[in-house]
């Protein structure tokens, strides 16, 4: 959606993110596009020049970098959290996909290099302690991420028992925020398909960034390959991360801001829920998981039910989330 603004801003025309989610069709959409020049919309900032948010003394101490600009608060509480509980596999994100797809290991990596160049998160890592505030930091190059391992010769077992272990081992990997990349990802080739697996630190990335990266990096590898798809078009035009921390301290700094959720939250209860089981003592400081599978016809009527009302699915999921909330605590708000 982000690629989707910025394009239709190059070519002087203005629309809120609200707007293409609600109307997804050019149809429905037109009606609320805003010529550049008129409405509040055009006041819209440009995207911050390189360095710009950073102060002149810490600018001087980056020469050679290709931008910093200061971390987000999201992610300095993701960084704290992982420098509270440095054996916690909590924001160390893993994620597996399988693909049945012919296997060029120099085209792949070639298709994974082209991703990096892109994409200036990839290339990213922060400093906590070392300048005037804590900055995510963009280096021109880094070493690669890429980890091939080829399994074919393996019987089955084995070659999943090597994937299993490399994806526990990065649910705990140690990584270190001030050096990147702070992501990794390894093809393992097996006979009859390729298994990716794609770990990161959830304060660089989260899940909707990663399918994109994903996406590109197989519809780069399927255009080098030959297959009828092009190659992904230029990004220069998707706004810096930093156009983000701009528009977050602006907020934090206005005092309309401050006052309209004041008001908003005015008399907002805490929710409370009761147990269903008696208290117990704290056990380790494991991170539990528990997986539930759902009916088959029940993901199909919630698939259907996301494509009826233009919605993710997983805004349908939190929305029946909040409602089993509602049901438990028997407040409509809280």
């Amino acid at each position: 959606m982000l690629r989707v603004r910025a394009l239709a801003e190059k070519r002087g025309y203005r629309l809120d993110l609200s707007d293409l989610v609600r109307h997804p069709t050019i149809a429905e959409l037109a009606p609320l596009v805003t010529p550049a020049g008129e409405g509040e919309a055009a006041g819209a900032d440009p995207a911050p020049a390189p360095f710009a948010l950073v102060s002149q003394v810490d600018r001087a101490r980056l020469e050679g970098r290709e931008d910093a600009f200061p971390a987000s608060r999201l992610q300095l509480g993701l960084l704290y959290h992982s420098r509270v509980e440095q054996d916690s596999a909590v924001y160390r994100d893993v994620f597996r996909y399988s693909y049945a797809m012919a296997w060029d290991a120099k085209k792949f990596a070639a298709a994974f290099d082209r991703l990096v160049a892109r994409h200036p998160v990839l290339r990213s890592s922060f400093d906590l302690g070392g300048f005037s505030e804590p900055l995510q930091i963009v280096d021109r190059e880094v070493d690669s991420a890429l980890d091939i391992v080829d399994l074919r010769e393996l019987p089955a077992e084995r070659a999943e028992a090597a994937i299993a272990a490399h994806v526990e081992e990065r649910r705990r990997h140690p990584y270190v925020f001030e050096r990147a990349p702070l992501y990794h990802l390894r093809a393992h080739v097996l006979p009859e398909s390729v298994e990716l697996v794609f770990s990161f630190h959830h304060a660089l990335l989260d899940g909707g960034s990663v399918a994109t990266l994903v996406g590109e990096l197989l519809q780069d590898y399927a255009h080098a390959l030959g297959e009828p798809i092009g190659p992904v078009p230029d990004t220069s035009g998707v706004p810096s991360a930093a156009h983000h921390v701009l528009a977050e301290r602006r907020a934090l700094e206005s005092a309309e801001t401050r006052a309209y959720w004041r008001r908003y939250l005015e008399g907002a209860p805490l929710l409370q829920l009761d147990g269903f089981r008696p208290h117990e003592a704290p056990g380790s400081d494991e991170q539990l998981t528990r997986r539930v599978d759902l009916p088959p016809d029940l993901v199909a009527a919630v698939r259907d039910f996301s494509r009826a009302h233009t919605l993710p699915v997983k805004s349908v999921l939190f929305a029946a989330h909040l409602l089993a909330l509602r049901l438990f605590s028997g407040r409509r708000t809280w």
